[in-house]
């Protein structure tokens, strides 16, 4: 019986323990500077800050082709176009930065302005995004790049 009751013990004092500990994380305040990617963390019982380096964020560039179209996007659009400490000029540089190829000669003719950023992103999404375009080129590529049905055959009979 005195096992019990001391095991009884040990897990009210663990769960008082943990319940202090989860209230104490829950009263911290996170703050996220997305600039550099470091996360802070304040405890406001106390006047000490933690930094956690995390990796820098890479968008590889986008060059036109379709089945790249929505990783890209999506790293743009979480990393860039949400973020409100940039302005659309701002983001209108990364973007640009951020193309070659193709996607870079469909937006080469706006200048950097807060209007045309909005109007060179629609006109990529319109283009690269577009479903029935990407499914049309892929399956067109695909078919081009088919071994012809001579060769094949040349490779068995040798």
């Amino acid at each position: 019986m005195e096992a019990s009751e001391e095991i009884k013990q040990r897990i009210i004092f663990w769960k008082t323990k943990l319940s202090s500990k989860i209230r104490r994380i829950n009263s911290n305040s996170f703050q996220v500077d997305t600039a550099s990617r470091n996360i802070q963390v304040i405890d406001s019982n106390s006047s000490g800050c933690m930094n956690i380096n995390l990796p820098k964020l890479h968008i590889n560039k986008y060059s036109g082709n379709y089945s790249e179209w929505l990783d890209f996007y999506n790293l743009f659009e979480s990393s860039v176009h949400n973020n409100n400490r940039l302005t659309r000029v701002d983001k209108f540089k990364y973007l640009k930065s951020y193309l070659c190829g193709n996607a870079l000669a469909c937006i080469n003719g706006f200048p950097i302005s807060d209007d045309n950023y909005d109007r060179a992103l629609d006109l990529l999404k319109d283009r690269f995004g577009n479903k029935k375009n990407m499914l049309i080129t892929t399956h067109l590529s695909n078919l081009l790049n088919l071994t012809p049905v001579i060769e094949i055959l040349l490779i068995l009979w040798a």
